[in-house]
């Protein structure tokens, strides 16, 4: 669920892209600054994938699992 969230913020964070560092730090930080935003953006979507794909794996498993339950003194 957090993936998805992050996805979509990053993607936002993207597309529009209002920054503007050429002032202070130059042309090169925009750039540099963009290829970070999409960096995140495909990690998340690979720990996304990665998440789901796990659920749907869980889910036609059929074993459910067992909680650890802490003795009782």
């Amino acid at each position: 669920m957090f993936s998805l969230v992050s996805i979509i913020a990053l993607l936002w964070i993207v597309r529009v892209f209002p920054l503007d560092f050429s002032s202070r730090l130059g042309d090169w930080f925009n750039i540099l600054f963009r290829v970070v935003l999409i960096v995140a953006l495909v990690g998340t979507l690979i720990g996304g994938i990665t998440h789901f794909v796990k659920f749907i794996q869980a889910l036609f498993r059929g074993e459910p699992q067992r909680e650890e339950r802490e003795d009782q003194d």
